[in-house]
């Protein structure tokens, strides 16, 4: 009984020595470095033309949360640094054009940069009706000290 009862204690107390020992510094994804590089360059489908001022913002595909976004120049090419590793979905909206989602984009530490070259949105038009306006002239007209029936 006394060899149980230290058996027992021995392999408590080991579990707990190990318990102590945090994972190693690679292994933990909260400090892996930020090093990853998200590119590439926004055409307009029917012109071939660059497109300007073009959002992008990336998003996490865990929990969809923004991590990082930026705006394409005038020849149309964006760049997101400081991309840790992980899994994510980009997103390219310019009002005019479709919406443009590309997902799914993974950093990892064998391939730190994804260049997605060239990508092309699709110009959306919106027609609208024929539209009317009109206005009726007052009735009354209020002045200080006078009112005038028409």
């Amino acid at each position: 009984m006394k060899w149980r009862c230290l058996f027992f204690l021995f392999f408590l107390n080991l579990g707990l020595c190990l318990r102590a020992q945090g994972p190693p510094s690679g292994f933990n994804p909260v400090n892996a470095p930020k090093i990853g590089k998200i590119s590439g360059f926004i055409l307009d489908k029917s012109s071939a033309k660059p497109i300007e001022y073009a959002t992008v913002t990336l998003f996490s595909l865990k929990d969809s949360t923004v991590v990082g976004g930026n705006i394409s120049d005038e020849k149309g090419k964006f760049e997101i640094s400081e991309v840790g590793f992980g899994g994510y979905a980009l997103r390219i909206e310019l009002m005019g054009f479709e919406r443009l989602v590309i997902k799914p984009l993974i950093i990892k530490p064998d391939q730190l940069i994804q260049d997605l070259g060239k990508l092309e949105l699709l110009p959306s038009g919106v027609n609208l009706n024929e539209m009317v306006i009109s206005a009726e002239k007052a009735q009354v007209i209020n002045s200080i000290d006078k009112q005038v029936l028409m």
